[in-house]
């Protein structure tokens, strides 16, 4: 007999292995955690428009005229092409088709105007129009759209006539 009978009894503690294994798991967790918060917040950062994220595939402004000035400026003064892009905030690829476009057309213009499809009515076919409306307010959109294509070399739906 150990002298040990009588006495308290020690509680029971696990083995090493198992407490390190544990350990692993709750650390594999909080690491788990940390990367699932640091992405919540790229993601909270992509749609407030900052972080490295915001390129929005074209959908993005057009470089003011003072940022234009600041890339045709900083170039001659041998900065280099990423440093004149952080300085503005934008690609370096808008950095090189703006300094291009400079060195080739002697100006840097906006090209997004006019894009999309043609109207079918322009100012005068609309004051027309209006004017078939107004001479008979109970004609139906089908009538409209039969006068107005009957003056007219350009033919227009009666969904165009709607809108």
């Amino acid at each position: 007999m150990s002298g040990r009978e009588g006495g308290k009894k020690k509680p029971l503690k696990a083995p090493k292995k198992q407490s390190k294994e544990m350990d692993e798991d709750e650390i594999a967790f909080k690491q788990k955690q940390k990367e699932e918060q640091k992405a919540m917040e790229a993601l909270k950062a992509k749609a407030a428009g900052k972080g490295p994220l915001t390129g929005k595939m074209g959908k993005r402004e057009d470089l003011s005229d003072f940022d234009k000035g600041q890339i045709v400026m900083a170039r001659p003064q041998d900065q280099s092409i990423s440093k004149t892009a952080a300085l503005v905030g934008c690609s370096r690829s808008a950095v090189v088709s703006i300094y291009q476009k400079l060195s080739k057309e002697g100006a840097v213009v906006n090209r997004r105007q006019g894009h999309g499809r043609l109207w079918l009515i322009d100012a005068r076919g609309e004051r027309r129009l209006a004017r078939v409306i107004r001479s008979n307010r109970r004609a139906t959109v089908a009538q409209i759209a039969e006068e107005v294509n009957a003056g007219s070399d350009r033919k227009v739906s009666e969904c165009t006539v709607h809108d």
